[in-house]
């Protein structure tokens, strides 16, 4: 009985500490507690800095500027700088006018831009406050916070929401804020800080269990590699409140309890710098763009490119890092007259500093770039001049977020200061959601255009190859499963067996033509067909049966919208055009052989689209592709080659290379300053997914994903080759060198090739399972091309160590005399006193 009483008892503890939260010993330093310390010197420099002497200015004449939008951020630093308490009152002013007199307010973004803002203000301007303008402060957060906190009867949030991931970060920097600044004066703060769905302080997974999780989710996680899972638009607000809500906590505590954020600093740094295009006049533009007409303006773009960089160079502790983007900043300000910096976010003006070290920027970074996120950005930079490239692929994943990309493989190229192969910026559909508005494929009528967002492939959806060399990049994302409405209780139908997209990248080293090879492989049925068709609701068959009537053809499975930024003519499986700026462009089709065009759109038209904010200098002209045939199978090789007036129509000449048995597929590409290139790909049908069955459905809760789906969808597109076996195709006549390159393969095993008479042992396929080797003297006629596998590649141990989550003592229980105890609080502490009671029956019986 004893035993049994102990082990409630335990129980019953563990309950209780399970939602314990950890808050640190509230701040009780002087004012300012944010920044000042760090920031005071190189802020000083911007009454003396030659290059921000312009930006000083412009802060003195719109201090006082008092509006919804308005920060105040600029009217504290002046005040800081000159002492001049007139800078203080005009804060104040602000704050009182736009967050006191706007509370109540049911508006999300009202507290995802004001708890940071309101705690600073009060933070940079405390020497100047009275009593009652502290105690109208304090009356004011805390209807400001118990907005943000309030709890269901079961003790869940209201008004908090998992995955909106720029609305919920505003909201718990704004919480951990006000802790930091008020909660010595205002006991009420910790209390609300103190909600164990919030998390507290310190992270103790990567999941939502929590909001400090999801947060440590989305740094390490969500957003890896610096690709924040919205869109670049949302970026260019979300990162700079990041940036400062992390400085902000981390002088006031002198402890950095977001430990996880300054590497992620770092990672948005790079991942900044590969957005940018050679020559410093835009971005590469992916997700919702939420104001399309400024997107391309580079006085916009530029100056959050500027504000990210300066930032991230402030708090990173990637010297290298640093010295790029404060490199890239010089350049964007100092050298680029279109450059306005009254568009510099205000965030940003605190950390301002002296360009004192440099380090070239242009030869530090890599040309290759890819951001594991949700998002799954890949970037690829020839160099940095006008003269230079910029290619992006996007292969997000199935993550369910807001804002989310369900687009997948969507390929845009800038070339020599034009956008040559791109499509129009928007928020929301066409754009966000995969239709016509993007470089990808509808497949089998989906996502439906009656409600895109509830409809995506959950299943798998993931990059799956990545390679770069000096001319060479291979992205390779698959994305299978179930097109199906999120939430739903009925088991999915299996439509979508694969659709593996391979996007291959070989510019010329003299910048004359640029290559892009779009490999798809299809496997996918006939939703229409399935004896379960009737899942879907009458609205959503019509949706699905109008998109197969509108596919050109009207038979295939899937249809391709490629994108021109100038008329397109039509002839021999070809689309071309040329670029405003004289640049010659053509997209022919060489697999399937019989394809059917449609109508060549006019998306001036379409402006207006669902949620499609298109400006008209967005909208350009898109052609729909289709094969002429359906089929549960099938694969599609489109090439894409643009070039300068310098190059002859032979030498941007492709030719189609087959097996004789079809399980080979590739093109033989001319180049002007090298020898042919000859690429090969996998042609041969994978398997079909697992019979659907799901976790949850049926009753037991929504159907969350197809058991075994991931393993069998992410090795589909592989050569299945056995040690010794051969595949083989014949190659046109060409240049008397030739370099092979061979997608599909095994990473890490090696193989024999042979063209004609010349061979080459051991060549082992490299990361994303890509096979590189140059042959010399192969002959200029038709020639075979065979490789065999040598070996199977060497077993992989995963190195990955299990994250260590830091453990703080010194924390405080807060209490707040007259408040009361929260639902959740209540029901945890009932839980807990019932096992006790228990316990204790148990132990007398």
């Amino acid at each position: 009985m004893r035993a049994g009483l102990a082990a409630a008892v335990a129980v019953a503890l563990l309950v209780v500490v399970a939602h314990a939260v950890y808050l640190p010993p509230a701040p009780t330093s002087p004012h300012p507690r944010f920044l000042w310390s760090e920031v005071q010197t190189k802020l000083m420099t911007l009454r003396s800095d030659v290059v921000a002497a312009d930006l000083y200015a412009w802060m003195g004449r719109h201090a006082s500027d008092d509006a919804d939008w308005v920060t105040g951020f600029i009217p504290c630093i002046m005040y800081k700088l000159t002492g001049d308490r007139t800078y203080a009152g005009m804060a104040w002013k602000l704050l009182k006018d736009q967050w006191i007199a706007a509370l109540p307010s049911t508006d999300g973004n009202f507290y995802r831009r004001w708890g940071i803002r309101a705690a600073i203000i009060f933070d940079w301007t405390y020497d100047t406050l009275s009593d009652a303008d502290k105690r109208s402060f304090f009356t004011a957060q805390n209807t400001f916070l118990d907005y943000m906190v309030q709890e269901n009867a079961d003790g869940t949030p209201v008004h908090f929401r998992s995955g909106d991931t720029d609305e919920i970060m505003g909201w718990y920097e704004g919480i951990l804020l006000a802790y930091a600044v008020a909660a010595d004066e205002n006991s009420h703060v910790a209390v609300v800080a103190s909600k164990p769905w919030l998390g507290g302080f310190s992270a103790t997974a990567a999941d939502y269990s929590t909001v400090r999780n999801e947060w440590f989710l989305l740094l390490t996680d969500l957003g890896k590699g610096g690709a924040w899972p919205e869109s670049v638009y949302y970026d260019g607000f979300t990162m700079p409140q990041l940036m400062l809500a992390h400085a902000c906590l981390r002088t006031s505590f002198g402890t950095d309890y977001v430990h996880e954020a300054p590497p992620y600093f770092t990672e948005l740094t790079n991942f900044w710098l590969a957005l940018t295009t050679p020559d410093l006049r835009a971005l590469y533009l992916w997700g919702d763009e939420g104001e399309p007409g400024r997107c391309r303006d580079f006085s916009y773009r530029g100056a959050y490119l500027v504000a990210i960089e300066l930032m991230a160079a402030a708090v990173a502790d990637d010297s290298s890092a640093r010295s790029q983007a404060l490199s890239l900043v010089y350049d964007v300000v100092i050298n680029k007259e279109s450059f306005d910096l009254s568009w510099l976010p205000d965030e940003a003006l605190f950390f301002w500093q002296p360009l004192q070290w440099l380090s070239n920027y242009t030869t530090l970074q890599p040309r290759g770039y890819y951001s594991d996120s949700t998002a799954g950005i890949g970037l690829f930079k020839t160099g940095w001049s006008a003269a230079h490239s910029l290619l992006g692929v996007e292969f997000s994943k199935s993550e369910f977020l807001d804002h989310m990309t369900l687009y997948h493989g969507d390929v845009q190229l800038y070339r020599k200061g034009e956008w040559v192969w791109g499509h129009l910026a928007a928020y929301g559909a066409p754009t966000s959601n995969g239709q016509e508005g993007t470089n990808t494929l509808k497949i089998a009528g989906f996502p439906l255009a009656t409600d895109p967002y509830l409809y995506f492939v959950r299943e798998v959806k993931e990059l799956v190859g990545w390679h770069t060399g000096n001319d060479l990049l291979l992205a390779q994302g698959v994305q299978a499963g179930a097109w199906r409405q999120n939430g739903s209780w009925a088991v999915p139908l299996t439509v979508q067996h694969e659709h593996t997209r391979t996007v291959v990248y070989l510019p010329s080293s003299d910048q004359s033509l640029d290559t892009v090879l779009l490999y798809d492989r299809l496997h996918v049925l006939d939703p229409r067909n399935m004896p379960d068709y009737n899942i879907y609701r009458d609205e959503e068959k019509r949706a699905i049966e109008a998109s197969f009537d509108a596919t050109p053809g009207g038979k295939a499975r899937s249809v391709f919208y490629a994108h021109a930024p100038s008329v397109p003519s039509i002839s021999s499986n070809a689309l071309s055009w040329v670029t405003p700026a004289g640049q010659h462009a053509r997209l022919r089709t060489l697999a399937p052989t019989s394809v059917v065009y449609g109508d060549v759109a006019d998306e001036n038209k379409y402006n207006g689209w669902g949620e499609c904010y298109s400006a008209p200098s967005e909208l350009r002209y898109h052609v729909p592709i289709a094969a002429a045939a359906a089929s549960d199978f099938d694969v599609a090789l489109h090439v894409l080659r643009v070039w300068d007036d310098s190059v002859s129509g032979d030498a941007a000449a492709e030719a189609p290379v087959r097996s004789d048995d079809g399980r080979v597929t590739g093109v033989m590409l001319r180049q002007p300053d090298r020898p042919d290139d000859v690429v090969l790909f996998n042609s041969a049908a994978g398997p079909l997914l697992p019979s659907p069955s799901c976790v949850g459905g049926s009753g037991g809760g929504p159907c969350t994903y197809l058991l075994g789906a991931q393993a069998a969808a992410r090795g589909a597109h592989r050569f299945t080759l056995s040690v010794g076996e051969e595949l083989s195709a014949t190659v046109p006549a060409g240049t008397p060198d030739l370099r092979l390159i061979v997608a599909d393969l095994e990473p890490g095993a090696q193989y024999s090739v042979t063209v004609g008479a010349v061979s080459a042992t051991a060549v082992e396929a490299l990361e994303g399972g890509v096979l590189v080797v140059t042959l010399h003297g192969v002959g200029s006629g038709s020639k075979v091309v065979s490789f065999t596998k040598g070996s199977e590649p060497p077993a992989v141990v995963s190195s990955v160590a299990a994250y260590s989550f830091p453990q703080y003592s010194g924390g405080v229980v807060p209490s707040d005399v007259g408040n009361g105890a929260s639902p959740s609080e209540i029901a945890v502490l009932t839980q807990a006193i019932s096992l006790l009671l228990l316990a204790i029956a148990a132990a007398f019986n």
